[in-house]
């Protein structure tokens, strides 16, 4: 997700917006929909995203860096 926050990533009010849904997710790390879908919640009751559809917002990008060194 980091590196797509640079690639990708747009502006959003509530921080940075990737607008890929979570089967291009998938498909992009080679993993199922369901491993995608558990990680994003995961990483949302944290609070490090946002799931948005078709789209996540990263609203602290530190945050998130910090939860996947954790993992």
């Amino acid at each position: 997700m980091l590196r797509l926050v640079s690639r990708v990533g747009t502006p959003h009010p509530g921080g940075i917006q990737i607008a890929l849904s979570r089967e291009e997710l998938a498909q992009m790390t080679g993993t199922t929909l369901f491993t995608i879908s558990r990680i994003l919640s995961r990483w949302a009751e944290s609070g490090a995203i946002l799931p948005r559809r078709e789209a996540v917002v990263i609203p602290d990008a530190a945050r998130l860096e910090a939860i996947g060194n954790q993992e």
